[in-house]
């Protein structure tokens, strides 16, 4: 849920969360045009 427009998230901070912590991290998108 890294997408700035609609839940105001970023791909840093998954980047910087994996930096502290020895657990996998996952990042959610959502499909909502066809283009994607």
């Amino acid at each position: 849920m890294a997408f700035a427009p609609y839940f105001q998230g970023d791909t840093s901070y998954l980047t910087a969360v994996k930096e502290q912590v020895s657990l996998p991290v996952l990042r959610k998108d959502f499909i909502i045009d066809s283009l994607q």
